[in-house]
């Protein structure tokens, strides 16, 4: 009875291994994330705020996490946003610095991150991290990043947790404060002293290249993986 047992354990596990739940990226939410440096800057935290539709994204990025009084300063953001001027759709990625109402164009052509990015992946089953019982997935990126989201029964419960940082920016990104559910349209409208998609040309390959390279390098994992993996840097 006992190696019945034992059996039935081990064939439902490897089960669990050879089918498991897609890594999740739900439809519409917020976190803060907490991009953690490699082991030797423990203390080198790049605290965002995100927000998240299947549409656009938006990054905050603050100087410091929240005073008591639940106060943000935010100097820098970079919003995906898709738009339309009436002849053309454009797929736009700003650089705001709203303390100087200062906004740029990095291009206009790469989409917002879609729901299915994190495919294909490899399941390496589960593991005990931050007190929470997560999933482990390694994308199909270069090199290779591991993602983490919570173990649940529904997709609500599985939200993410933690991904590493590619090689080339050691550390991990932390998903704290995770609220599902509608964003506020406010947050993805795009400042009125952002210059239109009419008057930006694409840049020249290898200036394009370099900013796009500096845009890996700000955001936090996994977002930079997308880039990359997207443009082929």
């Amino acid at each position: 009875m006992k190696t019945f047992f034992v059996v039935l354990v081990l064939s439902l596990a490897v089960c669990a291994l050879a089918d498991p739940s897609p890594p999740y990226w739900g439809p519409s939410w917020n976190a803060t994330l907490a991009k953690i440096g490699p082991e030797q800057y423990p203390t080198d935290i790049q605290w965002t705020k995100l927000y998240y539709t299947t549409c656009c994204s938006r990054f905050d990025f603050a100087t410091s996490y929240p005073s008591l009084d639940e106060s943000w300063h935010f100097n820098f953001t970079i919003l995906f946003a898709p738009l339309n001027d009436g002849s053309k759709q454009y797929d736009m990625i700003y650089h705001i610095y709203p303390d100087t109402l200062h906004c740029e164009i990095l291009t206009s052509s790469l989409p917002n991150i879609g729901r299915g990015w994190l495919q294909p992946y490899g399941y390496k089953g589960t593991k005990f991290l931050r007190a929470l019982w997560v999933e482990q997935y390694i994308l199909a990126s270069e090199p290779a990043l591991m993602y983490y989201n919570r173990v649940g029964t529904t997709d609500e419960d599985r939200i993410p947790v933690r991904s590493t940082n590619q090689a080339q920016d050691a550390g991990a990104t932390d998903y704290l404060d995770y609220i599902a559910g509608p964003q506020n349209p406010a947050a993805f409208v795009i400042p009125s002293y952002c210059p239109k998609p009419s008057s930006f040309h694409e840049l020249h390959q290898a200036t394009k290249q370099q900013r796009m390279q500096k845009l890996v390098q700000i955001l936090p994992s996994p977002f930079d993986a997308y880039v990359r993996g997207t443009l082929n840097l």
